[in-house]
């Protein structure tokens, strides 16, 4: 009986072995013990399992133990060198192998984690070459203006990177054609999706292989997609339930009370957010009297109630604000960067997504 127990045990113990994978690190010129998290490269939504760890370089701590999953799921390694100073590593890949990871640098290149990785940076070398080119122009001209580049310099920044945009899109089409099992071409769709959600994707993802298209990743982003697609101009927005005045009672909106209403999402802490209410304050003060309003909605926490009344309070905000309390309506609705605005009209039809406060004065100006 001892006997059996003994096989069973040891048995049930190779079973989950098997289901885990070991990724080690080691970084040559990194301190010892220096304390590496291991990060989801992009946001937790498209990871069915995610994994957050961390471990200890050149040190008996220098590995994670993660489960096996049935897809690459990107991931990094980053430290934090000083306060807000953060250094990371390559992208690599991990599924259902382990992975050892002798670096030379924490940003050196990594190529062992997937077969097709040295296939797709050969199909790929010269644009990474111009992309690199384009990366060092626009870091060289930001150290030079910070935010303040020179017209010309703007344009050609500007330029370039639609060029380089509009040529890497032709070239994952190409790629995708002759590899439609890739999956770092999905997980860079992916990553262009979360930057520009406004060009077509559906006939590249079309192109990939059942495989690809029976993963958790892929249909995330299919719904995403299916989803941003409601906040096209010509859509209604959508009703927005669970909404909360200033004072904390229910409040329901009604676009029928004005021409146009700026439906403009932000939260107390974000900088972006505040930077833009003094112009804002300018065209509502501008235009309020001749049909336009500003509804302001927070996304913040329970917790930080107190603060978006604060910040309401602070800068003086003469529109309408309300709470999307936790962000429960945005989060499910794919808007999740601050700020988001759109404007409607008095039916709540969707005119256009993330309007500059100059646009939004040039068109009310026409309009009204």
């Amino acid at each position: 009986m001892k006997i059996t127990l003994l096989l069973s045990s040891l048995f049930t113990c190779l079973i989950l072995n098997a289901q885990k994978i070991e990724v080690k690190l080691n970084v040559d010129n990194l301190d010892n013990q220096t304390v590496l998290t291991l990060d989801p490269k992009f946001l937790i939504d498209y990871y069915e399992n995610p994994v957050e760890d961390s471990l200890q370089n050149s040190t008996n701590h220098n590995k994670v133990t993660l489960d096996k999953s049935n897809f690459y799921y990107p991931y990094s390694f980053s430290y934090q060198a000083e306060k807000n100073h953060f250094f990371s590593s390559q992208t690599f890949y991990l599924k259902d192998r382990n992975l050892n990871l002798n670096l030379t640098k924490l940003n050196s290149e990594i190529d062992s984690d997937i077969d097709e990785r040295k296939e797709y940076n050969i199909f790929f070398k010269d644009f990474l070459k111009e992309d690199m080119k384009y990366e060092n122009f626009h870091g060289e001209m930001f150290l030079k203006y910070k935010l303040n580049f020179p017209k010309e310099i703007n344009d050609s920044v500007n330029n370039w990177y639609k060029r380089n945009w509009q040529q890497e899109m032709d070239l994952l089409n190409q790629y995708i054609s002759k590899n439609p099992k890739s999956v770092i071409a999905f997980w860079r769709i992916v990553q262009k999706y979360e930057i520009h959600k406004t060009y077509n994707y559906d006939s590249l993802l079309e192109k990939f292989d059942p495989s690809i298209k029976a993963s958790y990743p892929y249909q995330v982003l299919k719904n995403k997609i299916i989803e941003f697609k409601m906040y096209t101009p010509g859509k209604v927005f959508p009703k927005i339930n669970n909404l909360k005045d200033i004072n904390n009672q229910p409040y329901k909106i009604d676009y029928s009370k004005n021409k146009y209403t700026l439906i403009d999402f932000w939260f107390h802490a974000c900088k972006p957010c505040l930077i833009t209410f003094p112009d804002l304050k300018n065209v509502h003060k501008e235009f309020n009297s001749k049909g336009f309003e500003i509804i302001g909605i927070s996304v913040d926490a329970t917790k930080n109630i107190s603060k978006w009344k604060n910040a309401v309070k602070k800068h003086e905000l003469p529109w309408i604000n309300i709470l999307d309390e936790n962000g429960s309506f945005s989060q499910n609705n794919q808007i999740n960067s601050y700020p988001t605005n759109f404007l409607v009209d008095q039916n709540g039809v969707i005119i256009k997504r993330n309007i500059s406060t100059e646009e939004l004065k040039i068109f009310l100006a026409e309009k009204l």
